[in-house]
């Protein structure tokens, strides 16, 4: 398999971590007999620490600015149209970037398949602080950002197991969004319930299983919309001034105690033709930061990217069953048509003696051919 990486710069002192994973990934990769490619540009180039890659191009384009760590690398732009159709996938690395914006163009143009490894990049701020960094990082997000994780998240259309497109989506969640908990949870038609499926963080303990009349799955249903534990509380604490108000006073505290139980600092509900299939669960950010609605609005966008996902794969599982069932019942069939016409013409043989014999070495002739067939191809 032919394989592009792509990172801003490659210089160990300057990219610390990620340029290590980069290194040390694409070496795995040549080792097990893949043609690994890395463009990156010159900007604080290592030039040792490229020459030790054995076997692994790597093209440092000029970097002509690197102004608040926006690397532009205008020669690449020619290298990716000419060069990308002879990948077979390629690796991003690292959120917000030049290189992201010019392969994410070429690449959805040829269709040729991306993953992206944002390293903790996602998110615009550090600390809760806003400035002309997170200025920067909302206008790219709204110009490129938000187009280059919703086609990469179409990339789990392709995956047909259930359960491996369940893990990936947790993790990359747990991952990317930096929280402390992630999980899914889907709706069984045998139960009537919907049950956890995969867990991000294993250690925490939450709720396997949540009946459909469960106050959270009402909600969920008829508002079809996110639901954030800290707007509860907002809504409670409202609610506290009008004791009137008893009945949603009381749903109100239903819901943050079913979100407690879930660890949850946000539920996104996923829907397939108006229906609930199933629930995204994420805790608090390891920031300490809030959900903010861009955020709240893209894992809307990949709540439903998944569940289409999950539905073509499971679509795509019965179908493999099904015809397993159908390939056993014709082996079945076929087996039992095979033994009743011998019995048959074993049957009218033994009515005649002549034509037993004839049957008799009709099979011995066969047996001989067979035999010398057998010889023939076992010497070539």
């Amino acid at each position: 398999m032919k394989i592009l990486q792509l990172f801003a710069f490659f210089s160990l002192p300057h990219g610390g971590g990620t340029v290590d994973l980069v290194y040390k990934l694409s070496r795995a990769l040549a080792q097990r007999g893949h043609e690994v490619t890395i463009y990156t540009s010159d900007f604080e180039l290592d030039r040792a620490y490229i020459d030790s890659l054995q076997g692994i191009e790597v093209y440092p384009f000029r970097c002509v600015s690197s102004l608040a760590g926006f690397y532009l690398m205008p020669g690449m732009v020619g290298q990716v149209r000419k060069r990308l159709q002879d990948f077979d996938i390629i690796h991003l690395h690292c959120f917000r970037s030049f290189q992201n914006t010019v392969i994410h163009h070429y690449a959805k143009k040829y269709g040729i398949p991306y993953v992206l490894d944002t390293h903790g990049s996602l998110p615009r701020t550090t600390g809760g602080k806003r400035g002309v960094k997170w200025l920067l990082r909302w206008l790219f997000d709204i110009a490129f950002g938000y187009r280059i994780l919703e086609d990469a998240s179409k990339g789990m259309l392709f995956i047909t197991n259930v359960d491996r497109l369940l893990k990936l989506t947790v993790r990359m969640l747990t991952r990317h969004m930096r929280v402390t908990n992630a999980a899914i949870y889907l709706y069984d038609k045998d139960t009537g319930s919907y049950k956890c499926m995969a867990v991000g963080r294993r250690k925490i303990e939450i709720q396997k299983e949540i009946k459909s009349t469960n106050v959270l799955i009402e909600w969920l249903k008829e508002k079809k919309a996110p639901l954030l534990i800290d707007d509860i509380i907002n809504w409670v604490q409202k609610e506290a001034m009008f004791p009137h108000r008893i009945v949603l006073k009381r749903t109100l505290e239903r819901l943050r105690v079913t979100m407690r139980s879930l660890k949850a600092a946000l539920c996104v509900p996923a829907f397939i033709r108006g229906q609930t299939v199933g629930f995204l669960v994420l805790g608090n950010k390891l920031s300490g930061v809030g959900y903010t609605r861009d955020d709240i609005a893209l894992l809307g966008t990949l709540s439903n990217s998944a569940a289409i996902a999950v539905e073509n794969a499971r679509m795509y599982e019965e179908l493999h069953n099904r015809i397993k069932r159908i390939a056993g019942l014709y082996k079945e069939q076929h087996e039992l048509f095979i033994d009743t016409a011998t019995a048959f013409s074993y049957a009218v043989d033994l009515r005649d003696a002549y034509s037993r014999q004839h049957a008799q070495r009709i099979i011995e002739y066969c047996m001989i051919i067979i035999k010398g067939l057998v010889e023939e191809l076992t010497a070539t």
